[in-house]
């Protein structure tokens, strides 16, 4: 009985381990990541490239990243494919944009635009995905 009692402590003790190894899981949650995708994922829409100076369409966009990466590593590769999609997109969106610079943006606005209508579409097939999951109404 002694060993088996050991035993539970040691499995009980490393279960806590790992939890607080983890941090808050509440805040790890896809759900909860999710929301924040969609947050940039507004902003992006609303983004008007005529008035947004490229060092603010930068930022955005990395934020836009780094927040896919977050999700994509809660999401623990159940949508891998979707989220790859809109990193793609953000990726090129990105690379027009460091590309094009203030100077040239009005030249290329088209293109900009693109880039936001497709990352946009991006981002719509995984919403749609995930607020099915998430209960989004």
């Amino acid at each position: 009985m002694n060993r088996l009692h050991t035993r539970r402590v040691a499995v009980i003790a490393l279960a806590l381990l790992m939890v607080a190894a983890c941090g808050d899981i509440q805040e790890r949650s896809l759900c909860r990541q999710y929301e924040d995708v969609k947050t940039v994922a507004d902003e992006l829409r609303g983004l008007d490239p005529t008035t947004a100076s490229t060092t603010d369409m930068l930022a955005l966009l990395d934020e836009a990243l780094v927040e896919l990466d977050q999700l994509q590593a809660s999401a623990e590769g159940l949508y891998d494919q979707a989220i790859s999609t809109v990193r793609t997109n953000l990726l090129e969106f990105r690379q027009v944009t460091f590309d094009l610079g203030d100077e040239a943006l009005e030249v290329t606005l088209p293109l900009v635009e693109d880039s936001i209508v497709s990352t946009s579409t991006a981002y719509q097939l995984l919403e749609q995905r995930l607020d099915v999951v998430c209960n989004v109404a």
